[in-house]
């Protein structure tokens, strides 16, 4: 019996945390919803045809006028949950107070209706008149309940302040039962002066508990000055990032957002007797969830959601385990970016949603490039493996087909639909450069099975392996030049913006530079790589014989080696690979200085010719003089 009856009560606690959780997203959708009223009234505040000055006077006003709200709301969603609810306890104490001074008002109204018919209430009710006894017995229960309700949300626990309040509620339903003895006048003022009241103890509570807000609100700036000064500002963003639940309240202000206007709309087109257009819904729903910015931040939170849940159906078909970086973070950012960056929130509707296609077009893309990314590294991992199911190579090689025929088939439906465009190039250069890494993956794939299915090493192995990476290098930083030189023709014969300059110049530096840079340094580092190599000698056939060992580095046979100062045999591709990372023997670790060696040959061969005589010069004292 206590084993049944411990079982509702260890689901309750296993659910606890996330009903808990769920109030914490929850009650900070209010405070979002002000403030995107707020940012939504002000674009729309302002008439388009007014002169300058009026117009500067006008936003001036709206802001003194709308900042205190904005700010109050801002707080208020930054609050914890607890101080959250109690907060919102206050704020319900109000419509407490409003709520018993209509119900005190009605009944007060009831009572002077029947002094003026020579009757009372208190007559009424001892005669069982049942209009009036429910009445009064419902008003008295109605104000028991608000007196409870404000009890709570005033913070008062004393016996004492419950029987004031038990008396500023009541109050008025006492003195209707006396209606003969008070006058309709007094009596019509009994239920403001119970607001009055109750408004003054409110008072009261509140400032008896100033102290501890002023007490909570120090030790929260404290922290934060704290965690700002020992770890940074992005550290304490990513904190208060993951108290809020900043993703999952957005996306649940989004939802209410989203159910809201779509009631409208089909609520009035029912009122209207048409028929509900699906597709003009979405759309609509499209336009209107991205006129601020805030709303923009929803659509962004849900959208990342949705590309989550993608992102987990292709890693379940790859059969990857191991989880790299979400692209529903990243798609969710750049999102984000491009509408802001477009300045999408100020947008009529017609090219707002035409804006919403493209900034999903390109967004396609990225999710395609970063399928791409799991795709090779699993082809690398298979083509170098010797055991792995041929299931795997099937279902990589079905994401390769896939991620070039939808690159191909949004290419053709772009081209077919639209004119040219600087969105069209800059999508365009995505795909094109999404099919060129898929090739040259399916090359490296092939290279792998060729050298893992090899008795020996391959030796031109890494040579070709070399070749396709810079291909595709090259090819990288030439689609990433145009994105940049399309980038720049946007924002000088297009549209401009400090977001899109940064954006710029961040892609610039990155993604050309930085690439360029990087590759220029593996080249030179190749070409060092090989000329350490070059000034080393092949082994015999007969010291390989003698020798009978492996390489030291991938423990392999070797049927042709070279030799270093120390000698020490390594495969030629093996102690080019090492060479990249290091410059000493893997076994000794005596430094490969091929600069000195350099320097004593030709100290050596300089001294031979010394000794040789190719040319002597006569001596002084040999020499002839003529006069």
């Amino acid at each position: 019996m206590a084993g049944w009856l411990q079982q509702p009560a260890n689901g309750f606690c296993q659910w606890k945390p996330r009903i808990w959780s769920f109030v914490g997203v929850a009650i900070r959708v209010p405070p979002l919803i002000v403030m995107d009223h707020l940012l939504a009234k002000e674009s729309s505040a302002i008439p388009e045809n007014q002169d300058m000055f009026e117009s500067l006077r006008d936003s001036l006003i709206v802001l003194v006028l709308r900042s205190p709200l904005f700010l109050s709301a801002f707080v208020a969603f930054m609050l914890g949950t607890r101080q959250l609810l109690e907060f919102y306890l206050f704020l319900s104490s109000f419509g407490v107070l409003f709520w018993s001074y209509i119900s005190n008002r009605e009944l007060v109204e009831t009572a002077t209706a029947l002094a003026d018919q020579n009757t009372s209430v208190l007559y009424e009710c001892s005669t069982l008149n049942t209009d009036i006894l429910i009445k009064v017995l419902g008003n008295y229960a109605l104000q028991w309940v608000c007196g409870i309700m404000f009890r709570f949300s005033a913070h008062l626990t004393s016996l004492t302040w419950l029987f004031y309040l038990w008396l500023i509620f009541i109050g008025p339903t006492i003195f209707t039962m006396f209606s003969p003895i008070v006058s309709n006048n007094v009596l019509m003022w009994t239920p403001l002066l119970s607001v009055v009241a109750a408004h003054l103890v409110l008072i009261y509570g509140a400032l008896s508990n100033l102290k501890s807000l002023t007490a909570y609100a120090v030790d929260t700036l404290n922290w934060v000055k704290a965690v700002y000064g020992n770890d940074g500002f992005v550290v304490l963003l990513k904190s208060q990032w993951t108290r809020l639940n900043v993703p999952s309240v957005l996306r649940l202000f989004c939802v209410c957002r989203m159910i809201g206007h779509a009631s409208v709309m089909i609520a009035d087109a029912h009122a209207a007797d048409t028929p509900v257009s699906w597709v003009a819904l979405a759309e609509d729903l499209l336009v209107r969830g991205c006129n601020t910015t805030l709303s923009v931040m929803g659509v962004t939170s849900l959208f990342g959601m949705v590309v989550h849940y993608i992102t987990m159906a292709v890693q379940a078909f790859l059969q990857k385990d191991d989880v790299e970086e979400q692209m529903g973070t990243v798609s969710s950012m750049l999102f984000f970016i491009l509408a802001m960056q477009s300045g999408l929130p100020g947008m009529n509707p017609e090219s707002r949603i035409f804006r919403l296609y493209q900034n999903v077009c390109l967004i396609l893309t990225a999710m395609l490039h970063y399928t791409h990314s799991m795709i090779n590294s699993l082809l690398q991992l298979l083509g170098a493996s010797l055991n792995s199911p041929l299931e795997k190579h099937v279902r990589a090689l079905l994401g390769c087909v896939f991620i070039v025929m939808s690159s191909v088939g949004l290419m053709y439906f772009t081209w077919s639909r639209h004119d040219m465009s600087s969105w069209l190039v800059a999508l365009s250069c995505f795909s094109a450069e999404l099919i060129t890494k898929v090739a040259v993956s399916l090359v490296i794939y092939v290279l792998f099975m060729i050298d893992a299915r090899r008795d020996g090493s391959w030796e031109p192995f890494d040579d070709y392996l070399y070749t396709a990476r810079a291909v595709n290098s090259c090819l990288e930083l030439f689609f990433a030049t145009l994105l940049v030189l399309n980038g720049v023709w946007i924002f000088f014969f297009e549209e401009s913006g400090t977001i899109r300059a940064f954006m710029i110049v961040f892609h610039g530096y990155f993604n050309v530079w930085s690439q360029a840079k990087q590759s220029w340094t593996n080249s030179v580092r190749r070409q060092e790589a090989s000329r350490r190599l070059a000034e080393f000698r092949r082994a015999t056939p007969e010291e390989l014989n003698r020798l009978n060992d492996v390489c030291a580095i991938c423990h392999h046979e070797m049927e042709i080696a070279i030799v270093t100062d120390c000698e020490h045999f390594y495969h030629v591709t093996c102690l080019r690979r090492w060479l990249f990372m290091q410059n000493h023997c893997p076994i000794c670790h005596s430094e490969f200085d091929c600069r000195k060696k350099r320097e004593q040959t030709y100290e050596q061969d300089f001294a031979q010719e010394d000794e040789g005589g190719l040319f002597t010069p006569p001596q002084p004292e040999n020499v002839r003089r003529r006069y």
